[in-house]
């Protein structure tokens, strides 16, 4: 039996939204699904805690009915935006940086900007628009080099031994969510192969640090 290919058609700040995407596509006759992924550690740093982030999984072969769907969705709440929507404050330079960066926001909102700018009399650059679409893609494509983070884990890998346990395996096995839907690694073939030697190191270091501890204990006691 041929294996189903599954793809995230969009991703979603709550699990509310994404439910409501799901039920619409389902009641167009698309079978979509939720999925969750944790938040990733640079979350932690740049927002304090890490945000989940739900997905709609749909068939691969689904992909064009979808979109137009979804697209159809989004120019039907567009009539119902209120006058004091939240976009309506933005510069005109955000908007266009929401028309980029397209996959982070929600169909309605993509239009409604490019609805607010058009009121606002700015000519839509559609070929610079696409041309920064594709840079954004293509940062997004490069794995990172992960170089402060290989020498954070071997540095703290005697005192904080839990730490670059966890460091390296997020070197090692993380991967994030491009906007057509793939799974990639985060981090280059160099950044994975030192993350799994630390995660191994961390491995041999934590149960040899608990071993001495508890020998420390039972010399006390005796």
């Amino acid at each position: 039996m041929e294996e189903i290919s599954l793809i995230t058609i969009r991703q979603a700040n709550s699990r509310q939204e994404a439910q409501y995407l799901i039920e619409y596509l389902q009641a167009h006759q698309i079978q979509a699904k939720l999925t969750e992924e944790a938040g990733g550690v640079e979350e932690v740093y740049t927002s304090g805690a890490p945000m989940n982030k739900f997905g709609i999984l749909i068939e691969e072969n689904d992909r064009a009915m979808a979109e137009i769907r979804l697209k159809e969705l989004a120019a039907e709440n567009l009539k119902q935006i209120p006058n004091d929507y939240y976009l309506f404050e933005y510069t005109n330079a955000e908007l266009e940086d929401i028309l980029v960066h397209h996959f982070e926001w929600s169909d309605t909102d993509v239009l409604i900007s490019e609805k607010i700018l058009e009121e606002r009399g700015v000519i839509i650059d559609r070929d610079k628009i696409e041309l920064k679409k594709r840079k954004v893609i293509s940062d997004l494509i490069l794995e990172r080099s992960g170089k402060y983070g290989i020498i954070a884990g071997y540095a703290l890998l005697i005192p904080l031994s839990l730490f670059s346990l966890v460091g390296g395996l997020y070197l090692w096995r993380v991967k994030h969510t491009l906007p057509d839907g793939k799974k990639v690694y985060l981090f280059n073939s160099n950044a994975r192969k030192h993350g799994k030697v630390i995660f191994v190191l961390a491995c041999i270091v934590i149960p040899i640090f608990i071993i001495l501890k508890i020998s420390e204990k039972i010399q006390i006691l005796y």
